[in-house]
């Protein structure tokens, strides 16, 4: 076993400076980097995708008859890139699957592709213009109704990883 010395003392006690000091300078360094570099940070990335976000999701439109269910949400994640979204649900009158034949050719003029058609499924649909993705959902169905209607799930994902060859190669 190794004594005890002043000098491995201080040895140690250089090593353990020099990691703080490191840390102290990382970290002044990334906001610094930002500043001088013109690259926006991811905070004021997000600012502004959410300035964005909110034209773009009234631009969408809605089906005829569909009212507001609950308040619109609005979120945001930073983990693995930057990720912000916008959503809302609705009561709309019809089946899902006629809101889906209601939004298709609307978001196409609009330049929005259909996404992973093949896993739309009876209660999903995505359509995507990179970076933004829309989707579809069915999150209740009240077919047994008089008038039928159901609870439409309407959300605009702005994803930095979305890109258009991603989006065409669905």
């Amino acid at each position: 076993m190794a004594k005890l010395t002043t000098k491995t003392r201080r040895g140690g006690l250089f090593v353990f400076l020099a990691i703080i000091l490191g840390g102290v300078a990382l970290a002044a360094s990334v906001p610094l980097y930002y500043r001088l570099s013109g690259a926006p940070s991811s905070f004021e990335q997000i600012e502004q995708i959410q300035r964005e976000n909110g034209p773009l999701f009234a631009s969408l439109g809605l089906p005829p008859g569909a009212q507001p269910y609950g308040e619109l949400l609005e979120g945001f994640t930073r983990r693995r890139g930057v990720t912000a979204w916008l959503e809302r649900e609705y009561t709309v009158p019809g089946s899902f699957a006629e809101v889906v034949a209601w939004y298709e050719p609307r978001l196409t003029a609009q330049g929005w592709k259909p996404y992973r058609r093949s896993e739309w499924r009876g209660f999903l649909a995505e359509f995507c213009r990179a970076p933004w993705v829309v989707q579809l959902s069915n999150r209740a169905d009240f077919s047994g109704s008089r008038p039928p209607y159901h609870r439409l799930n309407l959300r605009l994902d702005w994803y930095g990883g979305m890109t258009e060859d991603r989006c065409s190669s669905s």
